[in-house]
């Protein structure tokens, strides 16, 4: 309390218009979201999925539909994505692996989704779904490559470029669609 007290002091001898409540208010409200934002687990990708990566390989391997298939081709990269993040930290040296599979896995998803007849125009939802998810995917990839030392890049670097020429062709293949209809 006696901090408090002093940050008051503080705060009134800079301020020639301080209100005790508001700085208090404002001061626990910090200290609140404080707390808050040091026990969230979510990232720029959103919160992490319920489902572990042997229920979504399982899930796969269920599937029989190819857009059903396609969603979990999708649902993987991205617990593999995170899974990768988190070996790095731990510098234990399987992200690389990691990667090359959250690689293999937006790949599959694209051939999945592109051997449907007309997909584009008959899974538009699943399409933008799918280009939104590539989107934060990069833009993850990105900033966790800007914390990496130079040489550590290599696996981000080809993660992400992929992860971007699926997401050029997803987009060049909708719109493409689009032309095709007369729009």
């Amino acid at each position: 309390m006696d901090d408090l007290f002093q940050l008051e002091v503080q705060l009134r001898k800079h301020s020639s218009n301080f209100c005790r409540n508001s700085a208090i208010t404002a001061l626990l409200l910090s200290t609140f979201l404080a707390g808050c934002a040091a026990g969230n687990k979510q990232t720029i990708m959103g919160p992490p999925g319920k489902l572990t990566l042997p229920e979504a390989e399982k899930q796969l391997q269920e599937s029989k539909a190819p857009i059903q298939r396609t969603r979990n081709y999708i649902q993987i990269s991205d617990i593999l994505l995170r899974h990768a993040r988190n070996e790095t930290l731990q510098d234990n040296g399987n992200a690389s692996v990691l990667l090359n599979q959250y690689r293999d896995s937006i790949l599959s998803a694209q051939h999945t989704l592109f051997a449907l007849r007309k997909s584009s125009q008959r899974y538009a939802k699943d399409y933008m779904k799918f280009e939104v998810v590539l989107r934060h995917h990069i833009r993850w990839l990105n900033d966790w490559k800007l914390e990496l030392a130079v040489p550590d890049r290599e696996p981000v670097n080809e993660a992400m470029d992929t992860a971007i020429g699926v997401r050029e062709e997803l987009l060049r293949s909708f719109l493409t669609a689009d032309e095709v209809k007369g729009h």
